[in-house]
């Protein structure tokens, strides 16, 4: 990849973004290529995606940010290297399920660049000391959330990697199953997808489907 693929999917996929129409949707940039000093073919786009939401997000304006990129990156077959988190404004107002620990969180407030909506680091939080269980949902959280963001493009151009995170993916749903009944009332749950039945029995309005 050259400069201009990096330049030309940051533009495309600013356009595309703007082009969905929603405004609670903001694009943040840090690290090299904020600074401008990155490396083509060796640095990555390093970037914060917030979408409306909790931590049940507006799956169809993630879908369209996931075709955004997709396309983006085909576009003048730029097909850079991007390392995107996913978040929602709701989680990073509340910092317990933050995709970020305290250095990287400060790191992203003091250098960055908003190419698209508001600005997050107004109202990121992040939770300075959290418990085990909480770092592996956040964990958890951000992958799930970064498959389905990259699921179209990966579908395309790198099917291996596209079936890998589908894999890694469910094993990291159920898993989290497990987490959230520990969570809720200390409960232990061995057996992942019993923890899921459970689930459904503490909230009846959960899609598991």
């Amino acid at each position: 990849a050259q400069r201009e693929n990096y330049t030309r999917f940051v533009d495309e996929f600013t356009r595309r973004i703007r082009h969905i129409g929603c405004d609670d949707i903001s694009l943040l940039l840090y690290g090299s290529y904020a600074r401008g000093t990155f490396q083509p073919g060796v640095s990555d786009i390093d970037g914060l995606l917030v979408v409306p939401g909790d931590v049940v997000t507006d799956k169809e304006v993630l879908w369209k940010c996931a075709r955004a990129y997709r396309s983006a990156q085909v576009t003048g077959d730029n097909h850079v290297s991007v390392e995107f988190t996913v978040s929602d404004w709701t989680t990073l107002r509340d910092g317990r399920f933050s995709p970020y620990g305290t250095d990287l969180f400060d790191y992203i407030r003091s250098e960055h660049c908003i190419v698209v909506g508001n600005d997050p680091r107004e109202v990121m939080h992040c939770e300075g000391m959290r418990r085990d269980l909480l770092t592996s949902l956040a964990h958890n959280l951000r992958k799930v959330r970064m498959t389905l963001f990259l699921g179209p493009y990966q579908h395309c151009y790198d099917p291996p990697a596209f079936v890998s995170s589908v894999k890694k993916t469910f094993d990291k749903v159920t898993r989290a199953s497990t987490q959230i009944l520990r969570l809720r009332d200390g409960t232990l749950e061995r057996e992942r997808f019993g923890a899921l039945a459970q689930l459904k029995e503490a909230y009846p309005s959960l899609d598991i489907s």
